[in-house]
């Protein structure tokens, strides 16, 4: 087996390479009784067709043509597209007194309540807290600074008093668009 292309991870496909300790990948309930798929073998079929997938990418990796310099310059010319247009909006919302102290979690929400508004999408807090990808303790901590400042506002559901909707205050939404207008702007000016 050749392991010098830089792409191969070879994995165990033998169960005796396993040592001699069993692996026990489940919470021990009960410590006196062990599951019945507790040997050491269990894992050496999916281990065998994780190897042969690993080397199938590997050799469709190595028969990859490489790119023409063309396109590696549109690739680098897009990633510092995208660089520029990030420090743009960065240095436009400091620029805006209400929008530049916020931390960088309450500005993802901002922006996902602003994506939201665009889309005509009433957003709920748990709801914002998986587009987000913020814990939902920092969602609901951020919301309480965005209402304070009156960035975003919060609205029961008339159907379920017990579902919380959040929107982006009017105000909030037009400052989020001249700093977002600004940042492209400046970073398509570039």
């Amino acid at each position: 087996m050749d392991t010098s292309n830089s792409a191969y991870i070879g994995f165990a496909a033998d169960p005796s390479d396993f040592g001699s300790a069993p692996i026990n990948f489940t919470r021990d309930r009960h410590p006196g009784k062990r599951p019945a798929n507790n040997d050491r073998g269990f894992l050496a079929p999916a281990l065998a067709k994780l190897e042969t997938a690993v080397k199938e990418l590997a050799d469709h990796a190595s028969q990859a043509r490489p790119a023409d310099d063309d396109t590696r310059h549109e690739d680098e010319r897009c990633r510092r597209t995208v660089i520029d247009l990030l420090d743009a909006v960065d240095r436009a919302r400091h620029a805006c007194p209400l929008l530049a102290p916020l931390s960088d979690p309450s500005w993802k929400l901002v922006l996902q309540l602003y994506r939201a508004s665009l889309a005509g999408r009433r957003v709920s807090i748990t709801n914002l807290s998986s587009v987000s990808t913020l814990p939902l303790t920092t969602v609901l901590r951020c919301l309480g600074d965005l209402q304070d400042k009156t960035i975003a506002e919060r609205s029961h559901d008339v159907h379920d008093r017990r579902r919380v909707f959040v929107a982006i205050t009017p105000h909030a939404f037009r400052l989020t668009s001249a700093v977002l207008d600004t940042a492209y702007r400046r970073a398509i000016a570039n």
